[in-house]
């Protein structure tokens, strides 16, 4: 789709040149040197009529007045019924609201309040901005959890904001696609539910593709028992028979009369776990991150009832958490290495969110100076973890290093996607993934690919190994 250029015309009316009328005649000359008074006595007044250059300029701005909503309601109708190119895009750091997040959600949040726990108060109190930053800031959601969080966040914009839901409907669609850690049913789940949610907004190219992806799943996923593979392709024909799509109603009848016919292969496990569980906070750095809760449940009493907030001392006490924290990071000893790193990672991008000014601008000046800092630090934590994987897979067989490798990438494309990881480029990361997908030839895991799409710049695709190897035609794949 490609965004048409509307020229419109003002049509204004042409008027008459002026000129002098150069003859006239005598008699009528004479007749008026006649009708002149004595000299020396008073003229009488002259009487004039609306010059001609007046009621040009009033025909002019009458014109124009009345023209002006056509031409409004002409460009709002274009601008809706034909949207640019990558209207769609899945730009999630853009569509943050910043000036729109709720202080005293946040408050709560790094008051000790769980994540999912805050981010459905924001919801119930639409509070949008505020679960919207949450869901994409929030470090103990697993991305199964955060997408389904999108989900219902564009369902509850839907009626308010269409092109902001639907943005978000593609967002989770996406998020779910990409990530490596959500198995194929809950990713189908996820994809029914956007696909629906675009359907309503009128979006039907774009909710056709995540049905589309759906069928992929159902008829080529490894993982999925006969049972589920018949449900998802059941849910998928009613929604095709709902839109008058009859020629994919027919291919799911043939897809479910086919279940169970074909060998999908077996999945390989990973050899290196590229998303390791946090470890726990040692004491001494768990006295200062239970005293900054203290001081944000004070200041968020403070501002419920009326009193002084104290943000001098929560920026002190954020930073007296962050020198014990390195204190920790420093220390060779740590039994866990990895699980320190990832808590750390998930500390840093609490602090990005802070960092933001959510709070009010000037609540806490130190951090608000660091964020280009914080970003750095989060970029810096992604790169430092790929490089501890190849380490752990210099002795691992060549297949095993790809389907490792393959994970990662993934895991990686999805955390630049939800703005988790502010500095790996996403094209230089699907190149790696592309040269990857070809070296792994005895996982069924189906691939993740990336394609240019018109309605939202580029698209992520899960793909059976056949399509790829040339035993599974592309129209068996995309019917």
């Amino acid at each position: 789709m490609y965004k048409k250029h509307h020229k419109f015309c003002n049509i204004l009316p042409c008027l008459p040149p002026n000129g002098i009328i150069a003859a006239a005649s005598n008699s009528l000359e004479d007749q008026k040197m006649q009708q002149r008074p004595p000299v020396g006595e008073p003229k009488p007044p002259r009487r004039r009529g609306v010059s001609p250059w007046l009621w040009g300029v009033i025909g002019v701005i009458g014109i124009a007045l009345l023209a002006l909503p056509l031409l409004i309601t002409l460009r709002i109708i274009a601008a809706r019924s034909e949207p640019p190119t990558g209207w769609l895009a899945t730009d999630a750091a853009g569509l943050l609201e910043l000036k729109r997040v709720d202080a005293g959600l946040l408050l709560d949040w790094i008051g000790g309040v769980p994540d999912g726990q805050n981010i459905e108060t924001a919801l119930a109190s639409e509070a949008y901005a505020t679960a919207y930053a949450l869901t994409l800031f929030a470090p103990d959601l697993d991305d199964r959890e955060q997408a389904m969080f999108l989900v219902r966040l564009a369902e509850a914009l839907a009626e308010k904001d269409e092109d902001r839901a639907a943005r978000l409907f593609v967002l989770a669609g996406q998020v779910a696609l990409a990530s490596p850690y959500i198995d194929d049913i809950a990713r189908a789940q996820v994809l029914l539910q956007t696909g629906d949610g675009l359907d309503r907004l009128g979006e039907r190219t774009a909710a056709l593709r995540d049905w589309q992806q759906v069928s992929i799943l159902a008829r080529f996923a490894p993982e999925m028992s006969p049972p589920v593979r018949e449900a998802l392709l059941q849910q998928l024909m009613e929604r095709y028979q709902a839109s008058g799509e009859t020629a994919r109603v027919a291919a799911v009848q043939e897809a479910l009369q086919a279940i169970g016919m074909r060998d999908l292969g077996t999945v390989k496990p990973v050899p290196i776990d590229t998303r390791p569980a946090p470890a726990p906070w040692p004491p001494f750095v768990l006295e200062r991150v239970q005293a900054r809760q203290q001081i944000a449940r004070e200041i968020r009493f403070a501002l419920q009832t009326g009193g002084t907030p104290a943000w001098d001392q929560l920026q002190t006490a954020l930073m007296e958490e962050e020198a014990a924290i390195q204190t920790w990071l420093a220390d060779p000893e740590e039994p866990n290495p990895f699980g320190r790193q990832e808590r750390y990672r998930r500390w840093v991008q609490q602090m990005r969110l802070l960092s933001r000014g959510v709070l009010g601008e000037g609540h806490l000046p130190l951090w608000e100076a660091r964020r280009s800092e914080f970003d750095l630090i989060a970029a810096q934590l992604w790169n430092q973890r790929e490089l501890e994987i190849h380490l752990a897979l210099q002795d691992r067989s060549p297949d095993e290093q790809a389907i490792t490798e393959r994970v990662w990438l993934e895991a990686r494309l999805h955390a630049v996607l939800t703005f988790s990881d502010p500095g790996a480029s996403r094209d230089g990361l699907y190149v790696r993934l592309a040269d990857v997908n070809g070296m792994v030839t005895e996982d069924a895991r189906l691939r993740l690919i990336m394609q240019e799409d018109d309605t939202m710049n580029l698209r992520y695709w899960r793909l059976p190994i056949g399509y790829f190897t040339g035993q599974i035609d592309a129209y068996e794949v995309f019917r």
